[in-house]
């Protein structure tokens, strides 16, 4: 009785969450609290307008690129105003035809399949192109859905902690088809059916093989996977306790890239559709957490946003714009890469010819989870 009446609870705050940033966002920061908060928290100095022009930038650079991939695919008339149901056609109709139980079931053990699979390809990958050292992707990393008690429309990683002494598995977990059946247990309810067939859609693009990959390099290797595994040999406790959300994040986002840089998946160009259009979820992320807090969107057209830009299903799209207004942080991933990438290049210039992409990594790994800023100074002997 205890636990219906808790679930009856979050539902009411849910549908109160959907309605009511209709007019005036609520619960918006405020540009000066805002970069407040990503200067204290980040370490970013940058004005609200230099980040906001940042993230344009890389948005439309991300779409842009999505668009020439679409072309080649034959998905998208050329030029930049495609559709983003055009530019991803490619992704989406992977496996048309109605959405029953048999067709999702059957879509959750090939998707667990193809992610086993994934993270062993992307770990041979890794050191055959000597990006890593061995010890960063050694070790176990399972495959499996999530329990009902991490269950979320996302891909994620439990990793052994920073200070476990164990060599204790990791798990990459997958998101279950949504069917309901959690709160069908609980409460007895069914689910809205028009919105249980708009979460399986979404749900369906992500379990797509070309997603499946791009998730797997982000939560496993070269991404979160391989910098928990760095992060357990570093000596300064500071390093491994405190975490930046623009290092942690913007690591894995820049690890998808990274990949299909060096040419993983380079036989079908819908890999790297799959990576562009993960760049621009989390460029959406960044925008729209940076202008719902400067009180510039409402959060219905935060969603309409989301949803043009990605191809995004509205219940998902809802969901990532509740998470900017919630998280305003989750800018992080976004701004990590782009720092990343700057301070690759600038490592590089300095390094001439001993750069070498392994050495890089393992020098910005070696400093944790410290902020980007300090990272930077520590490399380029900067100020």
């Amino acid at each position: 009785m205890s636990l219906a009446q808790f679930t009856g609870w979050l539902d009411t705050r849910a549908v109160g969450a959907t309605a009511a940033p209709q007019g005036a966002t609520t619960g918006a920061m405020g540009v000066e609290t805002l970069t407040t908060m990503l200067r204290v928290c980040l370490r970013e100095n940058g004005s609200f307008d230099s980040l906001l022009a940042q993230g344009e930038a890389d948005l439309a650079q991300n779409r842009q690129c999505a668009v020439e991939i679409a072309e080649r695919l034959g998905g998208v008339a050329p030029g930049p105003a495609g559709s983003s149901t055009a530019i991803f056609a490619a992704l989406d109709d992977w496996a048309p035809g109605r959405l029953t139980r048999a067709r999702l079931a059957a879509t959750e053990r090939d998707a667990l399949v193809t992610a086993q699979t994934t993270v062993a390809e992307l770990r041979a990958f890794v050191i055959e192109r000597d990006l890593l050292p061995a010890a960063f992707v050694a070790g176990e990393c399972h495959v499996a859905f999530q329990p009902p008690f991490l269950a979320g429309p996302f891909a994620l990683l439990d990793a052994p902690g920073a200070f476990e002494r164990a060599d204790l598995p990791a798990w990459f977990y997958l998101p279950r088809a949504p069917l309901g059946v959690v709160r069908r247990a609980v409460t007895g309810a069914r689910p809205n059916q028009r919105a249980a067939a708009d979460w399986r859609r979404g749900w369906l693009s992500r379990m797509s093989p070309w997603a499946l990959r791009d998730t797997a390099a982000h939560e496993t290797v070269p991404g979160h996977y391989a910098f928990y595994r760095a992060l357990r040999s570093i000596p300064s406790l500071a390093a491994r306790a405190f975490r930046n959300y623009a290092t942690f994040e913007g690591w894995a986002h820049y690890a998808e890239e990274l990949m299909v840089e060096q040419g993983y998946g380079a036989d079908d160009p819908r890999n790297a559709l799959a990576t562009r259009r993960a760049a621009i979820h989390r460029d959406c992320r960044y925008l729209v957490g940076l202008r719902l807090h400067a009180g510039d969107l409402t959060f219905d057209e935060a969603t309409r946003f989301i949803m043009a830009q990605t191809g995004m299903v509205r219940s998902l799209a809802s969901g990532e714009a509740r998470r900017c207004l919630a998280d305003p942080a989750c800018v992080g991933y976004t701004l990590g890469k782009l720092r990343l990438l700057r301070l690759r290049e600038d490592y590089a210039r300095q390094e001439g010819a001993h750069f070498t992409l392994r050495g890089f990594h393992e020098a910005v790994l070696a400093l944790g989870q410290l902020p980007m800023p300090l990272i930077r100074g520590a490399l380029l002997n900067e100020p």
